[in-house]
């Protein structure tokens, strides 16, 4: 798997490293995190290539309620990515249209955890 180094912008968004050859893709733990936080920002119906990857922010943040069903669609997704054996303590709140979460996954990379720290707003 490879997973291209994408670094956080003071404006908040994501910016892809290019023209760097091998190193301009994570490798070992850090790619899978890489590549969890990548599906944790995907929306779904948005990407032309692949319309239902990502999960439905649009409709899960747009309702009361949903809180139980978000956390089930990042598990989810956590879990079905390439690498990652499990997580441990997933914490997450929704403060009006914004979701936070964060927890600890194992990888097939290491016999510690990796952080994953996420929000996304609608």
């Amino acid at each position: 798997m490879l997973v291209r180094t994408a670094n956080k912008l003071q404006s908040g968004r994501f910016e892809w490293d290019f023209g760097h050859g091998f190193s301009s893709y994570k490798q070992g733990q850090a790619e899978v995190a890489q590549d969890v936080e990548t599906a944790l920002y995907e929306f779904k119906y948005n990407c032309f290539f692949a319309l239902q990857n990502g999960i439905d922010w649009v409709t899960r943040m747009g309702k009361k309620n949903q809180k139980v069903l978000i956390d089930n669609d990042v598990q989810n997704t956590i879990l079905n990515r390439y690498g990652v054996l499990g997580i441990e303590n997933f914490e997450s709140n929704v403060l009006g249209r914004t979701y936070i979460c964060a927890c600890r996954i194992y990888t097939i990379y290491s016999e510690n955890s990796v952080v994953i720290n996420f929000t996304q707003g609608v």
